[in-house]
């Protein structure tokens, strides 16, 4: 009997109060997502991670004949757009500037002229565009 009442007692002091606190669950809705129980980032944390996250890349699309320099693919701001780069380590020069991404570049070798791919919102429906 003496080591029941000890039982109930480590109960009544231990066991339910940390099974309550862990039973409460913090929860957040944000759209779609569904965050339980996940702390929130600190502020110098998420700056520091910008420095991976926010990167670009640069895709070459070819070398503009009569001229030393190439077509690049690149994003800049919020959509890939063409660029011309005139020498290795070069400034890039924006060619296009559109709401929306432009897809590769294909250079024509007559002359400095090029074709490229481009939709309207994302629908898919790509049209190739020429520019001299």
């Amino acid at each position: 009997m003496h080591i029941f009442k000890h039982n109930l007692i480590f109960l009544f002091l231990f066991i339910i109060p940390v099974n309550t606190l862990f039973s409460q669950v913090e929860r957040k809705e944000q759209g779609n997502l569904i965050i339980e129980n996940i702390p929130e980032i600190p502020q110098h944390i998420a700056e520091r991670m910008m420095q991976y996250q926010n990167t670009r890349s640069a895709s070459m699309q070819g070398w503009l004949p009569g001229k030393d320099g190439m077509l690049i693919t690149t994003r800049f701001g919020e959509t890939t757009q063409i660029h011309y780069v005139e020498k290795p380590g070069g400034a890039r020069q924006q060619i296009t500037y559109f709401d929306e991404p432009v897809y590769g570049a294909a250079v024509n070798p007559a002359d400095q002229s090029f074709l490229f791919l481009k939709d309207i919102g994302g629908n898919e429906y790509y049209q190739i565009f020429y520019l001299t």
